[in-house]
């Protein structure tokens, strides 16, 4: 469960520009959809907002005073301390956190965060090291939106089916204990309500992919080896390209928009529920080994 949003500031919530006048700096550009996802979205799941920047600033300031943000630390380049010096005093950890950066001074942040279990993110310009490292890549630029498409990708992977946690964290752990080695190609029956499918494949190319969503189960996506893209939306946002076939439980949508895409790598297990349209596209030139949970809905 995530608890803390620990953001960057200058090229996460900026544009990474810097306007300098004679007297030194001399405006910020904030993104007023960022502002309204940190301020009115994240107190409804509890969540504390954070900003750790290593540039000092008045107008940064004056701008956390209107959102509400009180873990505001300026000035301080070795991030990775003083978020362990936050979570010290909150009685947090690192897997409790969803980061948000674009440059080197990130990294060591999102690596930890994101080997923790927690969730690491970055705007569609970071830097390539960052990209590599984090789950999720908005398709938004720093400073226009990438930080609330973060956010409302966090809120998405809570789920909104509070009352099946502890089933979704028993599938979970059943998924990730399996030896993918021993296991044969094909479905696989646990229970009335669980099955796996297990599965190699090529992703397919990034224009020749479509997204799909399903009503019946929740997906347990786990990745073996290979690595892909995984682009998700609202189901509400896409149009529908069929009907509901209810014997294989999908529905195809039309937009090929692209959306904010995670990376699945040997490791990652992603949760994806009714409301997330999905679809995968190539990362690198080889074949993608994965076991997919199906845990039906009470």
């Amino acid at each position: 469960m995530i608890r803390f949003l620990v953001m960057d500031v200058d090229g996460t919530l900026t544009d990474g520009k810097i306007y300098m006048g004679a007297t030194g700096e001399a405006m910020k550009a904030f993104d007023v959809k960022d502002g309204c996802g940190i301020k009115e979205i994240l107190p409804h799941y509890g969540i504390i907002p954070v900003i750790i920047t290593a540039r000092e600033s008045l107008i940064l300031q004056n701008r956390c005073a209107e959102l509400n943000i009180t873990e505001l630390h300026q000035g301080v380049r070795d991030k990775m301390r003083c978020l362990k010096r936050i979570l010290e005093t909150h009685h947090g950890s690192m897997g409790e956190v969803a980061y948000i950066g674009d440059d080197l001074l990130d990294l060591p942040c999102i690596e930890s965060v994101r080997n923790a279990g927690g969730l690491a993110g970055c705007p569609s310009d970071a830097i390539s090291s960052v990209v590599d490292n984090c789950q999720f890549v908005s398709s938004n630029r720093s400073g226009e939106g990438a930080v609330r498409d973060f956010i409302e990708f966090i809120i998405s992977e809570q789920g909104s089916f509070p009352h099946m946690n502890c089933c979704i964290d028993d599938a979970i752990d059943y998924i990730m204990s399996l030896d993918y080695e021993k296991l044969s190609q094909g479905r696989h029956e646990v229970s009335d309500d669980f099955f796996y499918n297990v599965m190699e494949y090529v992703p397919a190319m990034e224009n020749e992919s479509v997204y799909e969503s399903h009503r019946k189960y929740i997906d347990i996506q786990r990745v073996v080896a290979g690595e892909e893209w995984l682009y998700k939306a609202d189901v509400m946002k896409l149009h529908r390209a069929t009907e509901y076939d209810t014997l294989n439980d999908v529905v195809l949508y039309r937009d090929s928009v692209q959306r904010g895409r995670m990376l699945l790598r040997p490791g990652t297990c992603v949760v994806l529920y009714p409301e997330d349209a999905h679809r995968t596209a190539r990362r690198i030139d080889a074949p993608v080994k994965k076991i997919v949970g199906k845990l039906r809905i009470e």
